[in-house]
């Protein structure tokens, strides 16, 4: 096939798209939809007089010749009107087999489940309306001009076209939404999962799409932690990529063989959680070592700006971070410890949205580095350093913040720290460096404060006037009494 590329952007009809030869590739074998996602269909398409646009198909002429068409996007709605074809006795007219493809257990469930909401929808229509109904969806010689319901195909050919096609195309799916770099990277992630593997692969799929549908926060853990996080240590403050850069991020620079039982090798840096400390004692060094009751993924040793490798590894790593992520800014306060209570009631008190995301970006490496250890006085010590972009500007805005939090190397600073001791000393330094708060943000004594500095300001200082008896280092607690005015 060479190096050569391929893109072929048409108008489709229905009957025309299925005269193609489609095939759902191993990595999309996954139906999801639902009772309301058909029934929504339904209902949008059955009352129409006027051709209806269905959005973007997006396929990869796998061989060149177009013998295998695998589907990219758009599967869930053709296999939906594959099934609502057979319902109305059209199946002699569909050259496709998309039906018969090797779906998972759940996605064949689903299936099953709508072809009855089907069965149900189309019992409630008189034999007249379901006959004009057929006649619309496979009008007799039907071409693109008169076609009922159209398709925007767009067909990649080529090595790497999959992957070179996502940097400058935007589909559209049933919704009218923009594919996010979000699925694109769960299709991408997927396709290094062995077909063999089926159930690892299912399992992965359902709990990606259950967090995009509960979690409002799993776009953001990529976009405004991770990737911030990843570019930082490379001491970047944006991203090179103008065009999909959380995809790009996180696609995967390490491939594993399909089909083969591979053991991944740990290095030296990458100690299993289970390792706690050491200490000497005599002549023998002793470790000490804390196994918790937990599932085996967790005990995966993850780091956040590791190299992203293919497939299970990949979802492993993004489970880990959305869950600790979660834990940290999110759960239940009654679930959580003294020390993480403190860093997310903390947290809510930056009251600008650019600030508090890079705090809760930076406290999630420590934790994910250090665990619990001095996070009471390290998360004091990184709240101020990063709050001092606050006094010195008029109005915060990303570009900026991204700056600062680079310029002070805060990311580095904790990457290089042999361990949480190492880290608090140098954050504490940096404070008291650091000039007081101007006075001017200061809100006068029995004032309600004036302006968003000292809006600031005050819902910081009183934070810490409630929480100082939590703040277990003297020498931490002076940056708090002299940097916000309060009396020990």
């Amino acid at each position: 096939m060479g190096n050569s590329f391929k893109a072929r952007l048409e108008r489709l009809s229905l009957p025309d798209l299925l005269k193609k030869s489609l095939k759902i590739p191993d990595y999309q074998r996954y139906y999801t939809w639902e009772r309301d996602h058909v029934l929504d269909l339904l209902k949008d398409i059955f009352d129409r007089e006027k051709p209806y646009l269905m959005g973007t198909v997006i396929l990869h002429d796998v061989e060149g010749d177009s013998s295998k068409m695998d589907i990219v996007d758009g599967q869930q709605r053709l296999v939906t009107l594959t099934l609502l074809l057979q319902q109305l006795g059209l199946s002699n007219k569909i050259t496709t087999g998309l039906l018969n493809a090797e779906f998972t257990a759940s996605s064949a469930e689903s299936i099953l489940k709508n072809h009855d909401v089907m069965g149900e929808f189309l019992e409630a229509k008189s034999d007249e309306e379901k006959n004009k109904f057929s006649n619309r969806l496979f009008p007799n010689d039907c071409d693109q001009e008169n076609g009922w319901l159209l398709f925007t195909v767009l067909t990649l050919e080529g090595e790497n076209a999959l992957d070179r096609a996502f940097t400058f195309f935007d589909s559209i799916n049933s919704k009218g939404m923009p594919l996010t770099d979000f699925n694109l990277l769960k299709a991408h992630h997927l396709m290094f999962i062995p077909p063999k593997q089926e159930a690892l692969a299912s399992g992965h799929n359902e709990e990606w799409e259950k967090r995009n549908q509960s979690d409002p926060s799993h776009a953001d853990v990529f976009s405004v932690t991770l990737r911030r996080l990843r570019m930082w240590a490379r001491r970047e403050e944006r991203d090179s990529r103008r065009e999909r850069p959380d995809y790009h991020e996180f696609c995967s620079v390490v491939e594993p063989e399909h089909g083969k039982d591979s053991e991944y090798e740990l290095n030296r840096y990458m100690q299993p959680v289970a390792f706690r400390s050491w200490r000497r004692v005599g002549n023998r060094i002793v470790l000490s070592m804390d196994y918790p009751a937990l599932e085996g993924e967790a005990l995966v040793p993850t780091e956040i700006t590791q190299t992203i490798e293919g497939g299970d590894p990949f979802f492993i790593y993004a489970k880990r971070y959305q869950e600790l992520y979660i834990k940290l800014f999110y759960a239940d306060s009654t679930r959580n410890s003294t020390e993480i209570d403190f860093v997310r009631v903390l947290s809510k008190n930056l009251t600008n949205s650019y600030l508090q995301n890079a705090f809760r970006s930076v406290m999630l490496l420590y934790i994910d580095k250090f665990g619990e250890d001095r996070l009471i006085e390290s998360s004091v010590c990184i709240e101020r350093i990063i709050s001092d972009w606050r006094w010195k500007k008029k109005s915060v805005r990303i570009e900026g913040t991204l700056s600062h939090v680079k310029d002070k190397q805060l990311v580095p600073l904790l990457l290089d720290s042999v361990n949480s001791l190492h880290a608090y000393s140098q954050l504490l330094g940096i404070c008291q460096k650091m000039a007081s708060v101007p006075e001017d943000v200061q809100p006068e004594s029995g004032k309600s404060p004036k302006g968003v500095k000292q809006y600031y300001y005050n819902s910081i200082r009183k934070f810490y006037e409630s929480e100082q008896a939590k703040i277990p280092d003297d020498r931490t607690k002076e940056i708090v009494f002299s940097h916000y005015n309060i009396e020990n």
